[in-house]
C-alpha cells in the first residue's frame, strides 16, 4: 500500500522536515530515548544528512531538561563536514535561553554554509562548565549497536578530545574517539 498522492517515505520525510523549518535533521523529535547532559570540556559530534543545495547558517537542538543557575563558562555549537573539517562555530552561547526552557532553539552558526553534495555532516557542541543549579540536558536518539556504520565509514556519533574550552575553529579537522559512544544528540540545520 502506497502513501496518498503517491509520496514516497523520502518525500513524507522532506516534509517533516520542512515542516520544523529545517534544512535536515537528524532524527525525527518521535524517536527520542532520553535527555542527556553533555559532559564538560569535552567535545560532541552527532551526524545529520544533508542534501546537496542545502545553505544553512543556523543549528538547532532540543532541550529535553531545562537549566537553571549560573551559567557555565562557554558554550559553543558548531558544525563539520564529511571530512570532519569545521566549517562553523558559534560564538559563546551560555546566556542563550534555549537552555533554560524545553524544546527546540536555534544558534547562529555566524557564517551561511552552501553543501554541494549529498553527505553526512556533523552537528558540534561542547560545554565548558555546569549550571550551578539544574544542568541542561539535550534530547538524543536510542544508541543502537544496529545502526553503527561499518568500520571505516562516517560516524553516527562520537566525541573529539578533552579539557577543551571551546570547538577548534574553522578549518581544523577533528580527530574523533569514543566512535560511536557516548550519545547521538538531535540536531537540525537551517
Amino acid at each position: 500500500m502506497g502513501f496518498p498522492g503517491g509520496a514516497t517515505r523520502l518525500d513524507l520525510g522532506d516534509i517533516w522536515v520542512k515542516g520544523l523549518g529545517m534544512q535536515s535533521i537528524n532524527m525525527q523529535p518521535s524517536a527520542f530515548a532520553g535527555n542527556t547532559t553533555p559532559a564538560s570540556q569535552v567535545g560532541f559530534g552527532f551526524s545529520i544528512p544533508v542534501k546537496a543545495g542545502s545553505t544553512f547558517s543556523n543549528i538547532a537542538m532540543i532541550t529535553g531538561t531545562a537549566a537553571s543557575g549560573t551559567t557555565p563558562t562557554t558554550i559553543n555549537l558548531g558544525v563539520a563536514d564529511p571530512t570532519l573539517t569545521v566549517r562553523a562555530v558559534s560564538a559563546n552561547v551560555a546566556a542563550n535561553a534555549g537552555f533554560t526552557a524545553a524544546g527546540i532553539f536555534g544558534i547562529p552558526l555566524g557564517t551561511t554554509i552552501q553543501n554541494s553534495a549529498d553527505g553526512l555532516w556533523y552537528g558540534l557542541i561542547l560545554v565548558n562548565g555546569t549550571w550551578s543549579v539544574t544542568n541542561w540536558a539535550a534530547s538524543r536518539g536510542a544508541l543502537v549497536a544496529a545502526v553503527y556504520p561499518p568500520a571505516g565509514a562516517n560516524y553516527n556519533y562520537f566525541t573529539f578530545g578533552t579539557a577543551l574550552t571551546s570547538i577548534p575553529a574553522p578549518g581544523s579537522v577533528l580527530t574523533p574517539s569514543q566512535l560511536n559512544t557516548p550519545v547521538w544528540f538531535w540536531c537540525g540545520l537551517y
